[in-house]
């Protein structure tokens, strides 16, 4: 299915959220763009009759869904039910309203790139360690506590294209507050973010007015954060599934992490504590990897977010433990 439109408009924005927000395949459009799927759309709007009550009202025509079939529709639950989705329910237009009216504060102020690029923040030496690569399979990753949430974390409405990317901490060396982890960056492409956008896993509660300094993130309550793919989610829960039916009582500290964590440092202990601060582990069976580390200070609730280069593309994904300049003294 492809589907035209322009993020000049509303009812666009909401379709490409929806579609974010779901995760189903489409091919999406932006007319305004590239000049020749301009000339395509303008073609069809000129001599397609399906056009005809749009042009009467002043209407563009879009959002416009063409079935690969021939079958063409403006009514978005109309072209869901062609690939097997569900209809747009009240809730969920009334959430994607909300987003639509916010999404513009919903970003960083802070230059995450900068904390990869730069060997100090203000007044604060940083450094960078490389963790090894994270398969995305599917290109729609999350992000959550891997021993508490790792089974159930939802994925972002936000998606980057499916591959393999290396994986990068930043890391705050020091001896008063030990060598703490004050970001994770999953590179995508090597083009420079303009525009930092927060991560969305369609279930915010957005009713409630958000401060500037304020923000959705996901819960941390073991000290740990990762991320992976759908995918390697679905391959975790089947793993773990297995584990206990064969052991009784295990959790995944106790009986998976543990172990890894301390062979990590006993192979990396660069700006590791006894015991582990990071691994990059892979499902057994499987292609799927999940890159796990401390999480900053440890305990609580920690932002994501899409770096946007000047072209619209998602070029990497932050984790954002510290906000350096802020919490640690000149």
């Amino acid at each position: 299915m492809k589907v035209y439109g322009a993020q000049i408009c509303v009812d666009c924005r909401n379709y490409k959220a929806l579609q974010e927000k779901r995760g189903f395949e489409a091919e999406y459009i932006e007319i305004t763009k590239d000049t020749g799927k301009l000339k395509e759309f303008l073609h069809m709007r000129d001599t397609d009759p399906v056009f005809d009550p749009a042009k009467e009202h002043g209407g563009i025509g879009i959002p416009f869904f063409v079935h690969e079939d021939g079958r063409k529709t403006f009514d978005v639950n109309e072209a869901l039910s062609w690939i097997g989705q569900e209809p747009v329910s009240e809730e969920e237009k009334e959430w994607l309203k909300k987003y639509d009216a916010l999404k513009d504060r919903l970003v960083c102020k802070v230059d995450l790139d900068a904390y990869f690029t730069e060997k100090n923040i203000g007044n604060v030496n940083v450094d960078q360690m490389a963790i090894g690569n994270v398969h995305f399979p599917t290109g729609k990753i999350l992000a959550c506590d891997p021993l508490v949430e790792l089974g159930d974390a939802r994925p972002y409405i936000q998606t980057v294209p499916a591959g393999t990317y290396p994986v990068t901490v930043c890391v705050v060396p020091s001896e008063a507050y030990g060598d703490r982890y004050a970001a994770v960056k999953v590179t995508i492409c090597d083009t420079k973010p303009v525009r930092y956008v927060m991560g969305m896993t369609g279930n915010e509660n957005l009713d409630e007015e958000i401060g500037d300094d304020e923000f959705f993130g996901f819960f941390v309550d073991a000290g740990m954060g990762c991320i992976g793919d759908l995918k390697t989610q679905e391959a975790f829960r089947e793993y773990w599934a297995k584990r206990e039916d064969e052991e009784e009582g295990i959790d995944p500290y106790n009986d998976l992490f543990s172990d890894l964590l301390e062979e990590s440092f006993n192979t990396n202990p660069k700006y590791q504590r006894e015991g582990g601060d990071w691994v990059n582990w892979t499902v057994p069976g499987t292609d799927c990897n999940l890159p796990v580390f401390t999480s900053g200070w440890g305990d609580g609730v920690y932002p994501v977010y899409f770096g946007y280069d000047a072209e619209g593309k998602v070029c990497a994904v932050y984790i954002h433990f510290i906000h350096i300049e802020n919490e640690y003294e000149a």
